[in-house]
Formats: structure tokens, C-alpha cells, sequence
């Protein structure tokens, strides 16, 4: 990942969605600060997640769903990683124990629905309790999808979250030195690329939802100039 396919990527994704809206508005609503110990937090979090296409919080069970993620974050509070920790610093065997955290949330209820005389159990899920993850790490964890976790060959294991995290902490390190070079801090890079309501993991996020999720591919050197040469006609 070169920044140009970064700042490609990271353009096409704010132009292309809503999500930053129903971001801002979430963290709006939790001061910047997600406390999962107060049931108005627990909401906007249910919400936003419902607007980041997570159906399986129906809203009918918006208050089961709030229970389970509120027993969850009691059980493994301690397994997170610290308030201001980084993913491109954060030691491994901190990620393995948010690995672990993760695993437990995707395995707690979302909601129960009625399919005849049955009731079926729709749990967190992977998805999920990535989301939830980000919203209370968000610079550390990333949210992922079934289409770039297919695309990585990763299950939905703990594992595959962990080496999810490490890859991103790879891609974090080559884009540093590329910074490095341009006399740009790796810090800075949301905001140079008027992604200022990001954190630098989400940008990566980002980039593998437009290349991967909707295969949006960066166009490529000569294709760029290309255009440059038409825009000065």
C-alpha cells in the first residue's frame, strides 16, 4: 500500500458513503469517550451500529443486546487495551489479549427471533464485535468484514483477528517510512488526508473496504497523469 492508493482509497470512501456522519454523531453523543457502563452510551453505540449495517441488533431486542454487551465489558474490561495506547506501539501480547476479548463478544446475544414455535439465538458476531471493538479502541482495532476477511483467507477465529492486527501493524510501518521520506508524521496522516475524524488504523480500514469490499481499484501512475494532462487542456 503506497499513501497515493491510501489517499485514493481514503477519498473514494468518505464520497461514496454516509458512515462518517453517523460516526461523528455517534461519538457526538458519547463525548468522544464510549463508557459501556451507561446505558444512554450502550445505546448510541446500537444505533450506530445499526447505521454501519449491523441488522442483527433488531430493534426490538436494542435492550437484550445492551445487556449482553454490558455483561461482556464487565467479564473482560481488563483484557483491552489501555486508554491511549496505538496499535503501531501496542506490545503482542496485548493483541492477543484483545484477541481473546473479541472472541467472548462475538459469542454474546444480539437479539432472538421467533421462526415458527422456535426461537432462534442471533449472536454479536464477528462483524460485530469489531465495531464494538473499534468504538472503544479505535486506535488500536479496526473493524473488519466477511468480504476482507475472505479476501485474507481468516476465519472468524481470535487468531485470525490477531494476525488481522498484526498485518495492519505492518501496513502502519511501511506507511511511516513513506511519511518519513515526505517529512510527515505518521500521526498527521487523517488529517493530511482530510480524514480528520479518523484514526490512522481506520484509514487502513478504509482503504480495504474500497479495494476489497466494493473492488474499487486505484487507477494506476500513468492513468493519474493521464488525467492531469486532460485537466490542463
Amino acid at each position: 500500500m503506497t499513501l497515493a492508493e491510501l489517499a485514493f482509497a481514503c477519498h473514494i470512501y468518505a464520497s461514496m458513503t454516509d458512515y462518517d456522519s453517523s460516526y461523528c454523531d455517534f461519538r457526538s453523543k458519547i463525548d468522544d469517550e464510549l463508557d459501556l457502563t451507561d446505558a444512554d452510551h450502550r445505546q448510541a453505540l446500537i444505533t450506530w451500529l445499526n447505521q454501519w449495517g449491523c441488522r442483527q441488533f433488531s430493534k426490538e431486542c436494542h435492550g437484550l443486546a445492551s445487556a449482553q454487551i454490558l455483561q461482556w465489558y464487565e467479564d473482560c474490561r481488563e483484557m483491552l487495551p489501555m486508554k491511549g495506547a496505538d496499535l503501531l506501539s501496542i506490545a503482542p501480547y496485548e493483541l492477543e489479549s484483545a484477541s481473546e476479548a473479541y472472541a467472548k463478544l462475538t459469542k454474546m446475544i444480539a437479539c432472538r427471533k421467533p421462526r415458527g414455535e422456535r426461537t432462534v439465538v442471533v449472536t454479536v458476531g464477528p462483524t460485530g464485535a469489531a465495531k464494538i471493538l473499534f468504538a472503544l479502541r479505535p486506535n488500536v482495532l479496526v473493524p473488519w468484514d466477511e468480504p476482507i476477511r475472505a479476501k485474507f483467507n481468516y476465519d472468524s477465529s481470535e487468531q485470525s483477528f490477531y494476525r488481522f492486527h498484526m498485518t495492519i501493524k505492518e501496513e502502519l510501518s511501511m506507511l511511516e517510512s513513506q511519511c518519513k521520506k515526505l517529512g510527515v508524521a505518521l500521526k498527521d496522516l487523517p488529517q493530511l488526508l482530510n480524514r480528520q475524524h479518523s484514526t490512522t488504523p481506520k484509514l487502513i480500514d478504509e482503504f480495504y473496504w474500497v479495494t476489497i469490499t466494493r473492488n474499487c481499484q486505484f487507477p494506476g501512475g500513468s492513468t493519474l497523469e493521464k488525467w492531469i494532462n486532460w485537466n490542463k487542456a
